[in-house]
């Protein structure tokens, strides 16, 4: 899965996990404020609650009931009345029960008797699965003064006669009386509610309500309304705007949670990389690291921890760019070194031929001496080889420049191999101190080389065969096709080998397994010449060695 797929997955799943939380969210408001109005309507109205709102408050220990002190206000605040009965029938507690009901021994017939009073009863389920009963009885006060006023009223003269208790304990109880006539018309009221100037035939059918009660005088005509007034309190659309309310910060928590914690989610990683690529222009080949050293993208195991699996592929890359700008330091340092030494060893093999060249010439030069003809031409057969090895040197120099900057004219054409690696073979074997076989290949074998640059490789293989093992050494050649797709050379002695070091540096420019105090050990960029002059064929060369047991060269390339 590419990183484009994969983070269009991680966006869809970090939406379907927030939209998951903000429903989950929304239900639990919603629950909330479902309940905040049923308990605004219960507190309001006791006769619409269910058995549930009951069992949490009160309490039942060795037959006596405890009832909360809320439900009390309640009770009280409603003008209602509540009794407890354990599982057997027995009144385990009551709040604000007449005592007719109570010295009773039929509750509910003594109950229905209690005039302008609605009875409901609920039967509450205990942990010991022995139910209990909860009995309520609620008063109509207003029903009540109807029923008193009533008796007051002249009906033909539309007025009546309160006393001065009446009054005062209607005023106490929040009581109020009207009498209006057929039309509507107020013809007398009393208590705090303001009278109507008149009422309307839609007032008038409009009168039900709760808390008051109306009648209607069969003779006259007349109407009398009593009422009570409700106690002030907070009205129902307050729990459920202070639920919105809640909803709205939770929401907003919510999305503000959520924003944090994906730009945290993305935004991390991407610090990390930028802090990781600063490092790397800094020359800190190295990963982020904690406080305490540890990686801060990697666990200890090596795998990416779970906040940056999303860029894996760009940490991956990361990785592997500084594992290679390490390398290359560490390389840089090593060609550094390798070249000052090479340097200082080339300084030393430069100076050794021009000293003896120097040396030579002032001796012919000098008036003192006179030098036999078999002398003189002595000292110019050691300056002509001091000076053809000066001449090598400095055109290994030039062929390792063009090289580099791939100037090296490569001119192929089909050539016979096994006369080539005669050729070479011939060149050697007067006066090589070894056994030489060839052992070539049974077809003719052409490919397609540059003959100059592919003698070239060939002479510094067996150059370096012979030059460095003992006199005596077994060197066998051999060639042979495979498939008529590649050719495959192989150059094996039974010498002295190679050991592990100088073999990983073999192929290595400035870089010389020799004691470069001898002049006549090579410049040391023979074998680096003949890798690159192979790769510019297409081809490739392995070497196998180990002191005491030879070494063994193939070279494969392309016919």
């Amino acid at each position: 899965m590419n990183i484009h797929t994969r983070f269009i997955l991680h966006l869809l799943g970090r939406l379907i996990l927030t939209g998951f939380l903000l429903l989950l969210s929304l239900l639990i408001i919603f629950l909330f404020i479902a309940f905040l109005t049923m308990n605004s309507a219960i507190e309001k109205d006791l006769t619409t609650a269910e058995g549930l709102y009951f069992s949490d408050r009160f309490e039942i220990k060795e037959g006596n009931a405890t009832i909360d002190e809320h439900l009390q206000k309640v009770l009280q605040k409603q003008k209602s009345w509540l009794i407890i009965l354990d599982s057997k029938g027995d009144i385990a507690g009551s709040y604000g029960a007449p005592d007719s009901v109570l010295s009773s021994k039929h509750l509910l017939s003594a109950a229905d008797e209690v005039p302008f009073t609605d009875i409901q009863t609920w039967e509450i389920l205990n942990m010991d699965d022995e139910p209990s009963y909860v009995m309520l009885g609620k008063h109509h006060p207003e029903e009540q003064w109807m029923s008193k006023v009533q008796d007051e009223v002249d009906w033909g003269k539309g007025e009546w006669l309160l006393s001065t208790k009446d009054q005062r304990q209607m005023k106490k109880e929040g009581v109020w009386i009207q009498l209006t006539d057929p039309d509507g018309k107020v013809l007398q009221a009393y208590g705090d509610r303001p009278p109507s100037e008149d009422y309307t035939y839609q007032d008038l059918l409009q009168l039900d309500d709760p808390n008051q009660t109306v009648h209607q005088d069969p003779l006259s005509g007349n109407i009398l309304i009593t009422g009570i007034h409700p106690p002030a309190e907070a009205p129902i659309s307050v729990p459920i705007h202070n639920g919105w309310f809640i909803a709205l910060i939770v929401i907003a928590l919510l999305i503000l949670f959520s924003t944090f914690w994906y730009a945290r989610n993305l935004g991390t990683p991407l610090l990390i990389m930028v802090k990781w690529i600063k490092q790397l222009s800094d020359g800190q080949y190295s990963q982020p690291v904690n406080q305490v050293g540890e990686s801060t993208i990697y666990k200890r195991n090596g795998k990416l921890k779970r906040n940056y699996r999303l860029y894996k592929e760009l940490f991956s890359q990361l990785s592997k760019l500084t594992d290679t700008l390490k390398s290359n330091e560490r390389h840089e340092k090593k060609v550094v070194s390798s070249r000052e030494e090479w340097i200082s060893g080339l300084s030393h093999d430069l100076k050794t031929p021009l000293s003896s060249i120097t040396g030579y010439a002032q001796m012919l030069q000098s008036d003192q001496y006179e030098w036999t003809p078999e002398e003189i031409r002595d000292f110019a057969g050691t300056i002509v080889d001091k000076s053809a090895f000066m001449k090598d040197l400095l055109d290994d120099l030039t062929l390792v420049y063009q090289l580099n900057s791939q100037a090296l004219p490569i001119r192929k054409e089909k050539t016979d191999i096994n006369e080539s690696i005669r050729r070479s073979i011939i060149y050697f074997i007067n006066t090589a101190q070894a056994d030489i076989r060839f052992l070539p290949a049974e077809n003719p074998l052409l490919g397609m080389v540059d003959r100059k640059w592919f003698q070239r490789i060939l002479d510094n293989l067996l150059s370096n065969a012979i030059k460095h093992n003992r006199d005596g050494t077994t060197i066998t050649i051999s060639s042979e096709a495979i498939e008529n797709q590649l050719m495959v050379i192989k150059i094996e002695d039974d010498g002295e080998g190679m050991d592990a070091e100088t073999l990983s540096h073999l192929f290595q420019r400035f870089y010389r397994g020799t004691n470069t105090s001898d002049s006549g050990s090579g410049t040391g960029l023979g074998m680096a010449i003949t890798k690159q002059l192979i790769e510019l064929h297409n081809g490739s060369i392995n070497v196998q060695s180990a002191p005491d047991e030879g070494t063994r060269v193939r070279l494969i390339l392309p016919l």
